[in-house]
């Protein structure tokens, strides 16, 4: 099985939501974008907007942290995490 890197450090993890609970807990608990450095009201729609516009490093961020609240937000998720799974593999 192949390692999966989280995008902001060294961390590595075999499980998605492992990775998924790393950054969570251990990025994204302020409400402050890791890749803006910017606070927001909403974090998860800050970065849901900016992936939906094509930037990838929103894309795997929101990939990453999305909760699933948000039901128009799927087809989106969907293609985030798809992405961040082929991003985040290390050899």
């Amino acid at each position: 099985m192949e390692m999966l890197k989280c995008p902001l450090c060294d961390f590595q993890s075999k499980m998605l939501n492992s990775l998924k609970k790393h950054m969570r807990t251990q990025h994204l608990w302020d409400d402050t974008c890791p890749i803006c450095n910017r606070q927001f009201k909403s974090l998860n729609s800050h970065l849901w907007n900016k992936a939906k516009r094509g930037c990838r490093e929103h894309m795997v961020i929101y990939a990453l942290t999305a909760n699933g609240r948000n039901n128009k937000a799927n087809e989106v998720k969907k293609a985030s995490r798809d992405y961040a799974e082929v991003v985040l593999e290390v050899g």
